[in-house]
């Protein structure tokens, strides 16, 4: 529905939208769908403030499984990380995390809720630094300083190759 944006769900069965989404689905049916569709037992979900809580844990099989068939696909040598949301329509909504290579190709994501969504890892210097180590999952990794490499190897299985300091293209 994010290609056609309307301003409200209700709009897109309207009789000025697009004919495509009201003869795809009635929307009594989408709203069914949309009440019944769970990924995760909500009797198992922890409370807000229990250890163990995740803001995310009714769909947090659909991400994992998500997540597992994007890392299957063979990584290109050229990646990046984008989390840069400018126009981002609610400031407290979910912010996106996403491992892409220059095609744009996912190969993980991870949403981002809030300053208390992720556990912190002890002693990370950063947001950087502990970006990198919640991917969990990088390819190839080029690292400048001895003491970052010598943190995040505690932290993550890592591939490296040592890169003469006179190389000017990777």
């Amino acid at each position: 529905m994010s290609v056609f944006r309307c301003p409200n769900i209700e709009s897109y069965w309207s009789k000025h939208s697009l004919e495509c989404v009201r003869v795809a689905m009635p929307s009594k049916r989408f709203y069914e769908i949309k009440k019944y569709l769970h990924f995760n037992d909500s009797s198992y979900m922890k409370k807000k403030g229990e250890e163990g809580y995740d803001q995310l844990y009714k769909v947090r099989p659909l991400i994992d499984t998500l997540n597992e068939r994007f890392n299957s696909v063979p990584k290109s040598p050229r990646l990046c990380i984008d989390e840069q949301m400018p126009d981002k329509p609610h400031k407290h909504g979910v912010k996106p995390f996403v491992l892409c290579d220059s095609y744009v190709f996912s190969y993980i994501f991870e949403l981002y809720r809030g300053a208390g969504d992720n556990d912190v890892v002890a002693d990370a210097p950063d947001l950087g630094a502990y970006l990198i180590i919640s991917i969990r999952h990088w390819h190839c990794l080029f690292i400048s300083e001895a003491e970052e490499f010598m943190h995040l190897v505690r932290f993550v299985p890592i591939d490296f190759q040592i890169v003469s300091s006179q190389r000017t293209s990777m």
